[in-house]
């Protein structure tokens, strides 16, 4: 009886455009992660691609207890990042502006429409022309550094690691710059095209081949940017853990 009153709910919801799913775990990327860091014990995420915050913010608020320490090269989200972390002290850390990459240095960085497009490569012709917010603006200067060399600055030791990267075709070059923190992560999440959306990009086997070698395995896959023309599915989020033994079941998760 519930289960026919549930299936009619939701087809006359469709006939509206409308889709109603239960609000939990099983439906909620954001609800899923958490869960995942809390089953892994994992204290410090290191936010590569940070933009304003607003995954760290997601975090926060759906109960993750450890630490955020937030990396962003455009100027204005950087300085939009670093207000939105003071409210939170200890807990958030907003690194100097710089764009994460695979030598220390100074380098070109696309701004596009959208701030969240911008990337140290620039929106190909064919990206643009289905999602115009993809458009280049304008190109700044912005100074360069491998993660690993930031590690000790930052005290970014310790146990209970996660990477997450967001920075739209550049996740080989921050990963190609980072092979002591990503032995010293537990967890990563990172960005992975399906199709090249930038110009000169590298080609995202690269990062898969990091992922294995690394001795990760993909835990789960988000789904991110879809062609709004063809609906093919552009980007996705893999989510990854190494192998290691769990003492049991997350207060999640019972």
């Amino acid at each position: 009886m519930v289960r026919g009153i549930k299936s009619s709910i939701k087809n006359m919801a469709r006939r509206f455009g409308l889709e109603i799913k239960i609000n939990d775990i099983k439906s909620r990327d954001d609800l899923r992660l958490v869960h995942f860091l809390n089953l892994f014990d994992i204290r410090l995420v290191l936010d590569v691609g940070a933009n304003i915050g607003q995954f760290a913010e997601s975090l926060f608020e759906e109960g993750y207890n450890g630490r955020v320490v937030s990396f962003e090269a455009l100027p204005e989200a950087h300085a939009e990042l670093s207000r939105a972390a003071e409210k939170f002290g200890s807990r958030w850390t907003v690194a100097p502006r710089m764009a994460l990459s695979d030598r220390a240095g100074e380098a070109s960085f696309h701004v596009t429409a959208t701030d969240t497009a911008s990337s140290l490569f620039r929106p190909s012709d064919s990206f643009v022309s289905v999602s115009p917010q993809g458009q280049h603006v304008q190109t700044i200067k912005v100074p360069t550094a491998r993660l690993d060399d930031m590690v000790e600055d930052l005290d970014l030791n310790g146990p209970g690691l996660f990477l997450k990267l967001d920075v739209q075709g550049g996740e080989p070059m921050v990963l190609s710059g980072a092979p002591k923190v990503l032995a010293a992560s537990t967890g990563l999440m990172t960005e992975f095209s399906l199709v090249s959306l930038y110009e000169d990009q590298p080609p995202s086997r690269d990062v898969l081949e990091t992922i294995y070698a690394a001795d990760f395995e993909v835990w789960d896959v988000f789904r991110g940017y879809r062609n709004p023309n063809t609906h093919r599915l552009n980007q996705v989020d893999l989510i990854c853990f190494k192998n290691i033994v769990i003492d049991g079941p997350s207060k999640e998760s019972r």
